[in-house]
């Protein structure tokens, strides 16, 4: 098996990882959260104010605001030393050899994965493993198996790959929509902004937008430079064949070794968050089915389509198919929580002569 070595394709993906590394750093030290992808979305998606949709909506701005601007700029491009460095792809690029029917297939699958496995290649991969929660050790290991066993499959006996190519027309149209799309979205992360600086009282809450804003960029600039958002590199590094690209290894590579460092001291400090009364970290950390099923039905969709949330997101506002993609992730985050909803176990319902006894006691 030939393997494709450039070293500056390897040199991009470690700065992309340590942006990406400063990013989720800067969210634990500043607001003690982790910056988890798929959860972000899932909030926006139900609109759940509860759950922190103000700063997740900046977030989601911030995040998707740099590669949009390079995507419409004059080059998707950037020269080190003479070597022109890809660092997105073309909307024919981006939709070849995957049908329509295979873009929602992975979608579906990812968001089902994701949501039941409360996590992906973010909150699991780049805050999970620097923390050593054995929940993350376990769902990177399974996704990452079945991402590539999937992908590689695909590159043998081909399924789902027949390309299906948008119409002119109907790309110029979606351009349009995406631009007034990321228009209205920062308007909105900026009206956000404005208003809990002039109506909240702590400093935590008063500049949360802004600094969600602010990491959500720093997370989106990482994913450009490291050649996350483009499908067609995440495929050959999924893809075990000919010319296997192993650079987006050094993505990950560099973001948990870096977040091992800085998490170890963060964590272990008092002070830790600055701008928050207290940490936000994930509070089960026992084994269950969830851990492994849902990780295993992520892979499935990560190696059939090339794209984890993150990506798609960033390519929602660049590519055709990704509109139809989301969707899917969409509807795939909501039939697993309605399915984690039924399964767990009825809460016993307290007796009303109980209730008196309580509220008499008190």
């Amino acid at each position: 098996m030939g393997i494709y070595w450039e070293p500056v394709e390897i040199g991009m993906a470690l700065l992309g990882g340590a942006f990406i590394a400063l990013a989720t750093t800067l969210n634990i030290l500043l607001m003690g959260r982790i910056t988890g992808l798929s959860g972000i979305f899932f909030t926006i998606i139900r609109l759940n104010i509860k759950e922190g949709l103000i700063w997740k909506v900046s977030a989601l701005a911030g995040l998707v605001l740099v590669p949009f601007l390079f995507f419409y700029g004059e080059s998707k491009h950037i020269d080190v030393n003479g070597y022109q460095y890809r660092v997105l792809d073309d909307q024919e690029e981006a939709t070849h050899d995957l049908s329509l029917a295979g873009w929602a297939v992975g979608g579906l699958l990812v968001g089902f994965g994701t949501k039941l496995g409360n996590g992906c290649t973010s909150g699991h991969g780049v805050c999970g493993l620097p923390r050593l929660s054995l929940r993350s050790f376990v769902a990177v290991g399974t996704f990452m198996g079945t991402a590539v066993a999937i992908s590689t499959l695909r590159l043998y006996e081909p399924f789902l790959n027949s390309t299906d190519h948008a119409e002119d027309t109907f790309v110029a149209v979606y351009d349009h929509i995406a631009q007034a799309a990321m228009g209205v979205l920062v308007l909105i992360a900026v009206g956000l902004m404005l208003y809990c600086v002039f109506t909240k009282e702590s400093t935590g809450e008063k500049f949360d937008p802004v600094i969600s804003f602010l990491i959500g960029g720093v997370f989106g600039f990482g994913l450009l430079l490291s050649g996350m958002c483009r499908r067609t590199k995440i495929r050959n590094f999924l893809s075990l064949g000919e010319g296997w690209d192993p650079s987006l290894m050094f993505v990950m590579l560099a973001a948990v070794s870096i977040n091992f460092v800085t998490f170890h001291f963060m964590l272990s400090n008092p002070k830790v968050p600055l701008l928050m009364p207290e940490c936000q970290l994930p509070k089960k950390k026992t084994l269950d089915w969830q851990v492994i099923v849902g990780p295993a039905v992520f892979g499935l969709g990560w190696g059939i389509s090339g794209f984890c949330p993150g990506p798609a997101l960033v390519n929602l506002f660049l590519i055709t198919h990704c509109g139809l993609f989301i969707v899917a992730l969409a509807v795939g985050q909501l039939l697993a929580y309605a399915l984690t909803l039924a399964l767990e176990p009825p809460q016993p319902k307290k007796d009303a002569n109980e209730v008196s006894m309580n509220v008499k006691g008190k």
